[in-house]
């Protein structure tokens, strides 16, 4: 059986760390990761669409964005304690 396909547009490059990290627990899924926030993640999700992917993980605007001009699913990561301590530090 084919390993299900995954796209995963993160917004940052913490989160693609992160996806980089947990890759490994899951053998039947191909991850391709891709780091884009807003209009960079849409422009590289059009670029990789063509690629046969079964879904696309991206978060927020971003996720929001490719939904709406893309004909794949769209599962959008929530937001983690990780992100929150991310905008106050960048704030």
């Amino acid at each position: 059986m084919s390993p299900i396909r995954i796209l995963v547009i993160a917004p940052y490059e913490g989160m693609a760390e992160t996806f980089s990290q947990l890759a490994p627990r899951f053998p039947e899924v191909s991850l391709t990761i891709r780091t884009g926030n807003l209009e960079a993640g849409l422009k590289t999700a059009r670029s990789l669409v063509h690629n046969n992917y079964d879904a696309i993980i991206s978060r927020g605007g971003t996720a929001k964005l490719i939904r709406s001009e893309l004909d794949i699913p769209v599962v959008e990561a929530p937001i983690s304690v990780y992100d929150v301590l991310r905008s106050i530090k960048m704030a």
